[in-house]
């Protein structure tokens, strides 16, 4: 107990714990802080409004059958989604500029002769046009509004009818417009989600055209009024208030706590080296054991005490709105998260950077840890989309409990995981340094004796 009070006052008196917490403060300022307040408005009336409509309805209002929208539901609407991705497609061919985010971060990717012709013959497979008429598409083949796309005619050349579909005007009147003037699929569904996949495999990871993409993209479509009431109850009686909130409020903190502590632990431990300290510990009688734990659960402590305080900001207006309401609501939501989603977190972190620092003795942990928190952050969806290996449970929403409720055993078996990967790194690290404090051991003399293995048996 006495040396994990003397490691708190050391680590929160360090200028790297601050700039830890500064970073924190930042993030959750820039993507969480105000949240909470701004539903609360909404849902009582008075909410700032915008010229862009939102696809969202305000989550803590109830419906009523008087509202004129209910919010955006993403389903696979065989209709809007091969006329979505068509129109997609075409676009990117004709440029030969194909957008992917392999790593959630943009790559522009430009097909060679070959796959562009195959493009090309599934554009043509798709639409019944041939090559030359797929570079003069007539205006209003498109719908106006397509999804994430807008078309915009040009003057004098047609209208928008109430649906948001451009309609090109007839040179004459009484003209009638060709098979060929709107778009309509002369493939099966199943047959356009297969050449979907050929595109993907062509464009590598990353690209638009996945169903999961797809439905995003493509596949919106307005909720109905007992959908939305529906979403509402389930609000209210499973996530009790504050279960989303407290979902969004991790997602926006995991950020940081992915990367930040192994920056704070890999600095205790090189600055028993940068200030003579390595031969004092190495000295002293406290055990190997009591030396690296309290070390440690001192650094999770002191990371996971500011995001315990910054989740106040959006717990005690929610209790406010509560009472007011007479709403059941569950002020321990944001705790629970908090140990479910980003202890796990703190802890491999901090463990893997202890380790990787007794280890070699260097900083080496920090460049670990930027290379795996990029891939994790480029390859982990926003919301959903969590494997085994997942550093960073995501859920940029909220709404969509139904994805947590499908994914909780693979959530619970991702963090069980890492708390015991955690265990593991931390009870190797306690050998290394008390092999180390008795001067046996050297970790590239092991790495010598291990490649000479590999290669004698190799």
């Amino acid at each position: 107990m006495k040396l994990t009070k003397i490691e708190c006052r050391r680590q929160v008196f360090t200028l790297i714990y601050l700039l830890c917490v500064v970073l924190l403060v930042v993030g959750w300022y820039k993507n969480f802080f105000g949240i909470t307040d701004e539903e609360i408005k909404k849902a009582q009336g008075n909410g700032k409004t915008t010229e862009i409509m939102e696809l969202d309805r305000p989550l803590l209002k109830e419906p009523t059958t008087e509202d004129d929208f209910y919010g955006i539901k993403y389903v696979e609407n065989p209709e809007l989604i091969m006329r979505g991705a068509t129109d997609k497609l075409l676009s990117e061919y004709n440029r030969n500029i194909y957008a992917t985010y392999p790593l959630g971060y943009y790559k522009a990717v430009s097909l060679g002769e070959k796959e562009q012709q195959r493009v090309a013959e599934i554009l043509c497979e798709i639409t019944g046009l041939s090559k030359e008429q797929l570079s003069d598409i007539p205006e209003g083949y498109f719908p106006t509004v397509n999804g994430s796309i807008i078309h915009i005619p040009e003057e004098g050349t047609g209208s928008i009818n109430s649906n948001g579909v451009s309609i090109a005007v007839p040179e004459e009147e009484g003209e009638q417009q060709d098979k060929f003037s709107v778009f309509t699929p002369q493939v099966s569904y199943d047959i356009f989600k297969e050449r979907m996949k050929e595109i993907e495999q062509m464009l590598g990871k990353g690209s638009s055209y996945s169903m999961k993409m797809l439905i995003t993209y493509y596949g919106m479509e307005e909720m109905t009024y007992e959908e939305a009431q529906s979403e509402f109850t389930t609000m209210l009686e499973e996530d009790q208030l504050t279960g989303g909130f407290a979902r969004l409020f991790c997602d926006v903190m995991s950020g940081g706590i992915g990367i930040l502590p192994v920056f704070l632990v890999v600095f205790l431990w090189l600055k028993d080296l940068v200030t003579s300290s390595k031969e004092i510990i190495y000295a002293k009688k406290v055990s190997s054991f009591k030396l690296v734990i309290s070390r440690y659960t001192t650094g999770v402590m002191i990371i996971i005490l500011p995001v315990l305080l910054l989740s106040f900001e959006s717990l005690i207006p929610l209790i406010k709105f509560a009472y007011q309401n007479n709403y059941n609501i569950d002020c321990f939501a944001y705790i629970k998260y908090i140990i479910w989603w980003i202890l796990p977190t703190v802890m491999i972190v901090m463990a893997s950077g202890t380790f990787f620092t007794i280890l070699t003795d260097s900083p080496i942990a920090i460049l670990i840890h930027i290379v795996w928190w990029v891939i994790d952050r480029g390859i982990t969806d926003l919301t959903g989309g969590t494997t085994l290996t997942t550093l960073m449970i995501r859920h940029n929403t909220l709404r969509e409990i139904e994805t947590i409720k499908e994914q909780s055993c693979l959530i619970l078996t991702n963090r069980l995981f890492y708390v015991m990967l955690s265990c593991l790194l931390l009870a190797m690290t306690v050998l290394i340094l008390e092999k180390k404090r008795r001067g046996k051991f050297e970790w590239w003399r092991y790495y010598t004796k291990i490649s000479n293995f590999v290669k004698n048996k190799f």
